[in-house]
């Protein structure tokens, strides 16, 4: 354990609480377990970040690619030509859902007290290295600080973040404005490229570059002053990714760098002016947290097309080459024909973000901060738009683009009543309460169905490879329904009734929910395990990618063994599994091998037409739909 006896000690301990506050502040961890240790271990954690490439750290603090070879060593610290060698440290490593890992190392010289401290961010894909300088003499100090990264074979180039090669002569340097350094392998050589965010681009902050001759070591470097009693810290990002070409850099790197600032650094905002390689206003406050913010799912995903991150300021989107940060009167209302709801008022307070018509009459979207949305035609469609350095612009709403409001503290907090959000094909969104009384009809591949909108956790139009919804209940279950066309009478949260049509419904969602996963079908599953995230402990997968969330109840299952007819009990099949591949006699009689509570299995024909499944009520489906079924639970329980 650290045992903070000393004033070194001390200032490690304090740097990390402050840093791995900044991290739990801005929404990286769900939940936090710090464990401490006195004594490096031989190796430390590994992680998979959300693209599918694994991270760890080296006892000398380097970063590598975990198990794979494809990192040797990255950003291995040196100062004054003296190699890192930590002898202390904590570690954060969340729940095995949570988007995020923490891993901090400190070491003490004379006079001198050292920290690395990583963040790996799995959502993201990226690290976060955060290296801290403190002078603890009385006398000023001149460090020459080396961050050397080696491959195990040599790279194709070097290039800007903007995608330009960087060439020796005469010698390796960023342009201005650029900050970002691509170690490119080329997508042939089946090697993910390097991403390593080094500075905010200003020519002060910059770090010299070097390359070996072979192209296997390349060292960014700083020249660091530091007074008596004073700390300086360098902050980098780094990246593995697969490039078709090197201008895709700077796409990249714009989840973590845009619009000169950084992105959920996970600094706080006291440590800011103490950077070397960023200035202090390249930390922006960030005033929401994450998960809150992922609770506005379609506005979300309209900025993760765009490639722009919301921050605290209102910013006039025209284009990825043009925006303009500006301020909206928040007092101001607009008027809106919204469907389904008619003529409205919506204070501007309430707005967090807008899409215009953009001059060619496209149907306007208001992005509301409580997660619902309108679709339709403001009446008065001009806002005033304060930009720095010019006179108030109207802006015409049927001429705009898109304009992002400043993020807030209610953003994705949904109304109190709400349960259920429901998204139509005109891109309306609403927040629905009792919703128990709003109930989806339609049929599936073994009968008809009734689905009250309450018990679905989400639902989603699929148009492949025929239109349908496909719904997962709150219990488990995993339908394909054909919707009936019939006028469904909600409530929204607001106190309003709507009638919408029951066809024009395209997602749902639960209140609260911190995003959508769409899950999608690659192809046909033909046992459980295939089956994408957490499977109920009782369940039927049936053809279609269907599964129902129940155990097998009724009466006596017929077999034909090998021409031994045998009856098992419904309740005691703790498995069965379709055979495929074999010559059947007919469709309706299927192959299974069934496994019992005792432990024996038996292989033959179920020659009942029909099985019965106890879900939420009794399900009746054909055996001939039946592809795996499982029972974790036992019938003496």
């Amino acid at each position: 354990m650290i045992v903070p006896n000393s004033r070194i000690t001390l200032t490690c301990l304090v740097s990390a609480i402050a840093i791995i506050m900044g991290a739990a502040k801005k929404g990286f961890t769900q939940e936090i377990d710090t464990k401490s240790f006195s004594a490096i271990p031989d190796r430390f954690f590994q992680v998979q970040d959300s693209f599918g490439f694994f991270w760890s750290a080296a006892p000398n603090g380097a970063l590598t690619s975990g198990e794979t070879q494809y990192l040797q060593s990255g950003l291995n610290l040196l100062i004054d030509d003296q190699k890192f060698r930590p002898n202390r440290g904590s570690e954060v490593v969340p729940a095995g859902d949570s988007d995020s890992a923490q891993l901090l190392l400190c070491e003490n010289r004379d006079g001198l007290e050292i920290s690395r401290d990583f963040l790996f961010d799995k959502e993201r894909g990226g690290v976060r290295i955060v290296d801290t300088f403190s002078n603890t003499s009385g006398a000023a100090v001149t460090l020459r600080v080396q961050l050397r990264t080696t491959y195990p074979f040599g790279w194709k180039s070097l290039h800007g973040s903007d995608g330009s090669q960087l060439n020796g002569e005469p010698a390796l340097a960023l342009a201005e404005g650029e900050g970002g350094i691509l170690v490119r392998f080329g997508a042939s050589e089946g090697r993910p490229d390097t991403l390593i965010l080094a500075s905010d681009g200003q020519p002060d902050n910059q770090p010299n570059i070097e390359a070996s001759a072979n192209r296997r070591e390349l060292v960014v470097g700083y020249s660091i002053d530091l007074k008596p009693n004073s700390k300086r810290m360098l902050l980098h990002w780094v990246l593995q990714r697969s490039l078709a070409e090197a201008g895709e850099a700077e796409g990249e790197l714009s989840n973590f760098w845009q619009r000169g600032k950084l992105i959920r650094s996970g600094v706080e905002a006291n440590l800011a002016n103490h950077f070397q390689n960023f200035d202090s206003k390249t930390f922006p406050r960030e005033t929401v947290a994450p998960p809150r913010l992922r609770s506005l799912i379609s506005l979300n995903e309209l900025i993760d097309r765009v490639g722009i991150h919301r921050r605290n300021e209102e910013l006039l989107w025209i284009s990825t080459a043009n925006q303009l940060a500006g301020q909206a009167d928040p007092g101001e209302v607009l008027n809106f024909e919204a469907s389904h709801l008619g003529l409205i008022e919506v204070k501007v307070s309430d707005i967090a973000a807008i899409k215009g018509g953009a001059g060619f009459g496209r149907r306007q979207l208001i992005f509301l901060r409580d997660g619902s949305v309108l679709s339709g035609e403001a009446i008065d469609d001009e806002l005033t738009f304060d930009i720095a350095g010019a006179k108030d612009q109207s802006l015409n709403l049927a001429a705009l683009n898109l304009l992002l409001f400043r993020a807030g503290e209610s953003d994705g907090v949904p109304p109190v009543s709400a349960d259920v959000f429901v998204e139509l094909r005109d891109g309306s969104v609403m927040a629905l309460s009792d919703s128990d009384s709003v109930v989806l009809a339609g049929n599936t591949a073994w009968g008809e169905v009734e689905i009250p909108i309450s018990v679905i956790a989400t639902a989603r139009y699929s148009a492949d490879p025929h239109p349908r919804l496909v719904l997962l209940t709150l219990q488990g279950s995993r339908l394909s329904v054909f919707v009936r066309d019939i006028p469904l009478f909600a409530k929204l949260s607001s106190g309003e009734e709507v009638e919408i049509s029951a066809l024009s419904v395209k997602r749902i969602w639960r209140a609260n929910a911190d995003g959508f996963a769409s899950g999608g079908d690659s192809s046909d599953w033909i046992a459980l395990s295939e089956v994408p995230g957490d499977i109920p402990q009782s369940a039927a997968l049936l053809m279609g990618n269907n599964l129902i969330a129940g155990a097998l109840t009724g009466p006596e299952l017929l077999f034909d063994v090998e021409g031994t007819t045998m009856t098992l009990p419904a309740a005691q099949i703790v498995a069965m599994t379709r055979l495929f591949g074999g010559v059947e006699e007919s469709p309706e009689k299927a192959r299974f091998e069934a496994s019992l509570e005792g432990g024996d299995s038996i292989s033959g024909r179920l020659l009942d037409p029909f099985v019965r499944i106890d879900a939420q009520h009794v399900t009746i489906v054909p055996t001939q739909h039946i592809v795996d079924y499982r029972n974790a639970v036992s019938s003496e329980e």
